[in-house]
Parts: structure tokens; C-alpha cells; sequence
């Protein structure tokens, strides 16, 4: 069904009602439809016992409802404007001021709920990234301590952060795709979240190679390399890791918050 479909049914039904209480009952008009629709509903499943194809018949018609854009594209605009119909200016401006705080305290709330998660991760990705360049990646003391813990070749403080550029910027694709476009939970949106992980993987790869292009053996310190020359290609496959590792441990919590909202 449309939605103009559903609005003509939606009021035919409610005229109905209406007039139904008006002429029967005798209830305040929202208390009339409201007890008339339960009662219909109460029929319906009773009589669904009896007749089976009536419980079908309803099924059918409700599947062909897309509840998603009738409720919240189409009705809860009218039912705001219907329920500002019936406010008291004078009485709204005498609480102004504790309608104003409740609504900034929770907006605060429901960015705070939200926002955290990756605010948090942003910080540590900012953490990672400024110790590896007030040391150099090839020189930073816990990539030492991680060599002799692990026996490790080289200094692989670098891998933390290339693990950490396709772990935060996951959660953050994750957000901004979520909110932003059709993409819904699910493969298809795991599967792009990565992409885009490997593509900023990728891309800052290239600035690396324009740079030692342009400074030539100055640049060791800030390719770090340290002599690895798959250096590049393990970079990407550690920030693929980081994106997936973010998507399973992550993306259902994160989901969970941006339903708060």
C-alpha cells in the first residue's frame, strides 16, 4: 500500500470510529477511538480461532505496510501537530525554563551515549599516532620491549598503529554510514566499512612512497621500514585486521547506542 493509501484508510476508519462513540458511547473522543480500536482488535483475534483466513487476510494487509515510513515519516508529524493543538501557550512560557534544561539535558545525554564510544577511540588513535612520531615508529621503547618479549626481528611499534588505522576508522565508517545513508546493519555495510578502512590504508601508503620519492634516503625515518620490504603490504593487512577485529567486537554495541537516540 502507498502512503496516501494508508492515511485514506487510517481516517475513513477514525471517521468511523468517531462516529460510532459519538453516537453510542459517548467518550472523550481520544478515550472513544482508542477503546473502539482495542475491542476491534480483540474481535479479530477471536475470530481468527474460529475463521483462520481472517488472521491471514489481516497479515497480508499489515505486510504490505512499511512501518518504518508510515510511523515515523508520515504520522508522527501529524500527531506532533495534533498534540500542539492542544497546548497552553501561557502555561508552556510559565515552565520555559525547565522545558529548556530537560531538553538540553538530554540531547547532551543522547550525544554523550553515542558520541563516547568513538571519542574515546579517536583519543587513543591520537595516542598511538603522537608516540610514533615523537620517537619515529622504528624507535618508540615499547616496540623494543615487544621485541625482546616476543622475539621479534624488528621494531614493530608501527604495526600497532597501522592495526589501530583500520580499527578506529572502522567504528567511525560504521557511524557516519549508518547515520547518514540507506545502508542498514549487515554484510553489505561490514563489507564497505572495510573497504574504506583499506582504501585510507591504502592511500596513506602512497603518501609514504611520494615522500621517500621526494626526500630520498631521508626518509627511512618516516617510512620506518627498518629494511622490511614488504613493509607496505603488511601495513594494509594489519589495518584489514584492525577494521574486521573492530567490526566483531564492536558494531554490536555501537548499534545498540545508536538505537538510544
Amino acid at each position: 500500500m502507498s502512503f496516501f493509501e494508508i492515511i485514506a484508510t487510517l481516517i475513513t476508519l477514525s471517521a468511523l470510529f468517531s462516529y460510532v462513540n459519538f453516537k453510542l458511547f459517548k467518550l472523550p473522543p481520544t478515550i472513544g477511538l482508542m477503546a473502539i480500536a482495542l475491542a476491534l482488535s480483540l474481535c479479530l483475534n477471536v475470530s481468527g480461532t474460529i475463521w483462520p483466513e481472517i488472521i491471514s487476510g489481516s497479515r497480508i494487509f499489515l505486510e504490505q505496510i512499511n512501518f518504518n515510513d508510515t510511523l515515523l515519516h508520515g504520522m508522527l508529524s501529524f500527531l506532533l501537530f495534533a498534540g500542539a493543538l492542544h497546548i497552553n501557550i501561557s502555561q508552556l512560557a510559565e515552565q520555559k525554563i525547565v522545558i529548556t534544561v530537560l531538553a538540553l539535558i538530554g540531547t547532551l545525554i543522547s550525544t554523550a551515549i553515542v558520541g563516547l564510544l568513538i571519542y574515546w577511540l579517536l583519543i587513543l588513535h591520537f595516542l598511538i599516532l603522537a608516540v610514533g612520531g615523537i620517537y619515529t615508529y622504528a624507535e618508540v621503547p615499547l616496540g623494543f620491549w615487544m621485541q625482546e618479549w616476543f622475539g621479534f626481528e624488528r621494531n614493530n611499534y608501527d604495526k600497532i598503529g597501522h592495526f589501530a588505522q583500520g580499527f578506529i576508522p572502522a567504528m567511525v565508517a560504521h557511524e557516519i554510514l549508518l547515520r547518514t545513508s540507506p545502508l542498514q546493519k549487515g554484510k553489505w555495510l561490514s563489507f564497505i566499512v572495510t573497504s574504506i578502512c583499506l582504501a585510507i590504508s591504502a592511500c596513506y601508503e602512497m603518501i609514504e612512497w611520494w615522500t621517500a620519492v621526494a626526500q630520498g634516503a631521508s626518509a627511512d625515518a618516516f617510512l620506518g621500514t627498518q629494511g622490511y620490504e614488504w613493509d607496505a603490504q603488511s601495513d594494509m593487512f594489519y589495518a584489514l585486521i584492525g577494521a574486521i577485529v573492530a567490526l566483531l567486537l564492536l558494531s554490536g554495541l555501537h548499534n545498540k547506542l545508536l538505537k538510544k537516540i
